[in-house]
């Protein structure tokens, strides 16, 4: 039973660790200016524009990097496990809906797709790491 919980523990740091990558990967990508929409399409909500723009990327570089930095904090510290899983899902499903409603003033449908499916795969992502930790494998894991 404990090697099925290490097992187990290792997945879920893999995971954990792949999430923050993830966003620390985003954040890279605002920091090299590659990330945000090189156009602002005609009729474009201003609301919606100041997220999107790229003079307000430092806005996602931030949020990105606490959620990236929170996943980390929280393979050590386990208290924060539920936190920064709840931090990572929420940074992820914003950027997602910003994106997704960015998409539909442009090229429906080819550019709604990457959003949806970052959407798919990162929110319940989030979820899982969040609702897995449980006391028992935190204890588990400070054992070593």
């Amino acid at each position: 039973m404990e090697q099925a919980l290490r097992r187990h523990l290792t997945i879920l740091t893999v995971l954990t660790v792949a999430l923050a990558a993830a966003h620390i990967a985003l954040a890279g990508l605002y920091l090299i200016d590659r990330a945000a929409p090189a156009i602002v399409p005609v009729g474009m909500p201003d609301w919606l524009e100041v997220f999107i723009l790229s003079g307000d990327d430092h806005f996602w570089i931030v949020l990105h990097a606490t959620a990236a930095l929170a996943l980390i904090a929280a393979l050590v510290v386990g208290v924060l496990r539920a936190l920064a899983a709840f931090l990572s899902q929420t940074v992820w499903a914003a950027w997602c809906v910003v994106i997704f409603l960015w998409s539909l003033w442009t090229s429906p449908p080819v550019s709604l797709a990457a959003p949806v499916l970052l959407a798919i795969l990162t929110v319940p992502l989030g979820r899982v790491v969040a609702s897995t930790w449980t006391d028992e494998e935190m204890h588990c894991r400070r054992k070593g």
